[in-house]
């Protein structure tokens, strides 16, 4: 096989592809033998067909699957011996084949751009390092919410009030009191006096008894303006939480492993600052990814960009039965495709440049946690190692640590105390945004 290779335009590259016919007959005369089997043609038993019949008859037909099944079969070799890393499977732009003369062809593939990585050891990165202040009152709402999971639950007979449990159906409307189709929920449960709607809902929703329909408006401020939203409650139920008592029988209830209420206090304690450790960390580390990817000069080229929203488009067709905008989808994730894209170009650079590695031995006590995250028996465990897909994403997701890990170690940090109040609204304003 001799290979040339021609570099067009925006990093695509062309691969003229000579195959001689000694390197390709086996391989011709088993597609012909397999097409054999799969046609019927009068006067003759199934699979017993002259091959020259075959041959005469079919010959566009053999030609098209057998150039298929070299690409497929020897696509990866041909990508080696050309040297270079493809970011899609290649487009056949020509090809020419007759049997005994071999095989030619022209292949355009997409492969990443070039690009000088940002020296982040000489020029080290900086990050802001939240550290979460987690106090008694934190550890106290834990607690009530744990004593909810053990409530005993009562239908209060009355009118609702203020810290009762409403379960409910509602449905959006607009101003002249149409539904809004797509904007009804069934079966919502909420607490008077918190959560998404807040005491507007609850002073419109006071007194309310099971079978009642009641319709509640809301308004929201969104910086100089404000939204009017017009609901239709239906309450289905009205019910009173008995909390139990926190005292050191409850602690064992929660836990047997637990002997106290102070025992239980210290472990909530524990939990809560483990969690939003985790998420200050997961802040630090697309901090630092944001800085690689703003410092790193990379021009994604558009085929990599329409190739990548393709693919989105698709997976979002499958989950929803086909029913997708996809103009809108091309132009809402577009910045954020672009920005993956150059994510994971600069990781694979920096991979490299490192010389990392990933040893089979760590994707296997990577899926060794999760079975045991998850409860696994033996038999489902041994199959979750075994799916190769699973593998791979769990490979990328040790690269992804590794490289965080490289920058981590390399950047500087400014840490800054935050009560865990302050943290939740500055990352529940910044997922808004």
């Amino acid at each position: 096989m001799k290979i040339k290779t021609q570099i067009a335009e925006d990093s695509l590259v062309r691969l003229d592809i000579k195959i001689p016919w000694t390197d390709l007959s086996d391989d011709y005369n088993v597609t012909i033998s397999d097409f054999k089997k799969n046609i019927k043609e009068p006067g003759f038993r199934a699979g017993k067909i002259p091959t020259a019949v075959v041959k005469k008859k079919y010959k566009k037909e053999i030609e098209t699957e057998f150039i298929d099944k070299v690409l497929r079969e020897r696509y990866q070799d041909i990508i080696k011996e050309a040297d270079i890393d493809p970011v899609d499977s290649g487009n056949l732009i020509e090809v020419d084949f007759h049997e005994g003369d071999g095989l030619v062809m022209l292949i355009e593939v997409q492969t990443e751009p070039e690009f000088k990585l940002h020296d982040y050891k000489k020029n080290n990165l900086e990050a802001l390092k939240y550290k979460i202040d987690v106090s008694d009152d934190d550890v106290d709402k834990a607690m009530d919410e744990i004593r909810e999971n053990y409530a005993e639950v009562l239908n209060t007979g009355k009118g609702a009030e203020l810290g009762n449990f409403l379960e409910v159906d509602i449905q959006e409307l607009d101003e002249s009191m149409t539904p809004l189709i797509g904007k009804k929920v069934e079966k919502r449960v909420i607490k008077l006096g918190e959560g998404d709607f807040g005491m507007q809902a609850s002073e419109q929703l006071k007194g309310a008894v099971p079978g009642d329909e009641r319709v509640v408006r809301i308004s929201q401020e969104h910086g100089d303006h404000s939204h009017n939203y017009v609901y239709r409650f239906k309450v289905n139920s009205v019910e009173e939480h008995m909390l139990p008592e926190v005292d050191d029988e409850f602690a064992k209830k929660v836990n047997p492993s637990l002997k106290s209420v102070a025992e239980l206090s210290e472990r909530l304690r524990q939990d809560i600052q483990a969690r939003y450790d985790s998420e200050s960390l997961n802040l630090v580390n697309n901090a630092l990814a944001d800085e690689m990817v703003r410092l790193t000069n990379i021009e994604v080229p558009e085929t990599m960009v329409t190739s990548y929203l393709d693919g989105l488009i698709q997976r979002a067709k499958s989950e929803n039965k086909g029913d997708v905008d996809e103009d809108f989808l091309r132009k809402n994730y577009r910045v954020g495709a672009i920005w993956n894209m150059k994510w994971l170009m600069i990781r694979k650079s920096l991979f490299r440049k490192e010389k990392l590695e990933v040893a089979a031995n760590e994707i296997d006590e990577r899926m060794e946690k999760t079975a045991e995250l998850y409860g696994l028996d033996k038999t489902a465990a041994m199959k979750l190692k075994s799916d190769n897909d699973q593998r791979e994403k769990v490979r990328q997701d040790i690269i992804e640590s590794k490289v965080m890990e490289v920058l981590k170690n390399n950047s500087k940090f400014n840490e800054q105390s935050i009560t865990l109040t302050d943290f939740n609204s500055m990352t529940h304003a910044d997922h808004h945004h």
